[in-house]
């Protein structure tokens, strides 16, 4: 199995995001992807989409923290605070 590699955590976030999904970090351990501002149509054909970048990037559990980071460092975080990333 393919494990994604540090480097890539912002391409993926940007992946996601082009796709028209939201990521958002809650806290310091765990982040998640939805599809709430996508048009009702598109959401039922998001599945594909997340599953090829899933697949282009493959395992990334032990990257969790790092990708948490990544989002907190964009403002991409609930809730929304004004602290430092550490």
């Amino acid at each position: 199995m393919t494990m994604m590699d540090q480097n890539e955590v912002g391409s993926f976030v940007a992946d996601l995001l082009t796709a028209g999904l939201t990521v958002v970090a809650f806290g310091r351990d765990v982040y998640l992807i939805y599809d709430d501002k996508l048009p009702r149509a598109r959401r039922f054909n998001i599945g594909d989409r997340l599953d090829q970048i899933s697949a282009r990037y493959g395992d990334r559990r032990h990257l969790s923290k790092e990708i948490v980071c990544y989002l907190r460092s964009m403002g991409h975080n609930y809730p929304p605070t004004d602290d430092s990333v550490q």
